[in-house]
């Protein structure tokens, strides 16, 4: 995931990883959670940060020019105009474990120096 920048009460904060899903949540918990602002709708506890992104989207570096703040209110009314039943967002019929023949990189962030020339000063940030 990019970092983004979005606006909160607290001022601008960078947003560089997702918060979905919960690793101590099961699908039968995610499944029986209703929606939380109309009936049948398609927002819950579970999916409510990928809608609040959206909503607190801020362009960052010129990111606006590819995605565009009317783009993000045209989708979200067309997820809202959806008469679909409430269901997840993410299809879990097709999930599967993914096994990498590596192991991660104990190099951290903090540990790497990037150029200014590249002009990518908010991964510092996060």
């Amino acid at each position: 995931m990019a970092p983004i920048e979005v606006k909160t009460k607290k001022g601008k904060e960078a947003v560089g990883q997702d918060e979905h899903p919960r690793p101590q949540i099961t699908l039968e918990e995610l499944a029986k959670l209703t929606p939380v602002f109309k009936k049948g709708g398609t927002v819950t506890a579970g999916n409510t940060s990928i809608v609040k992104i959206l909503n607190l989207y801020t362009p960052l570096n010129e990111f606006e020019e590819r995605v565009t703040v009317a783009f993000i209110r045209n989708i979200q009314a067309q997820l809202q105009e959806r008469n679909d039943p409430p269901q997840l967002l993410l299809d879990f019929k097709y999930m599967f474990p993914v096994l990498f023949p590596f192991n991660p990189s104990s190099i951290t962030m903090d540990s790497v120096h990037i150029p200014a020339s590249l002009n990518l000063e908010f991964l510092n940030k996060v």
